[in-house]
């Protein structure tokens, strides 16, 4: 998996869980919208970290072909 698609994939994660965070405050089940909030936060996060690891991870592989 290159550092690009595992970036599109954390942030549409990251937005689905949004989205149901808003549909749940909008139940008012507040409690859950914030679990959904800090879920999305922490993938946000988590996801970042990964790509950013991969895409050096990528660089340091061209560098060795040449």
């Amino acid at each position: 998996m290159k550092a690009k698609d595992a970036k599109i994939a954390y942030i549409a994660l990251a937005f689905l869980i949004a989205l149901c965070a808003i549909v749940a405050s909008y139940l008012r089940q507040y409690y859950i919208a914030l679990g959904l909030i800090v879920m999305a936060s922490a993938i946000m996060l988590g996801g970042a970290i990964l790509v950013s690891y991969m895409y050096k991870m990528e660089k340091a592989e061209e560098l060795k072909k040449i």
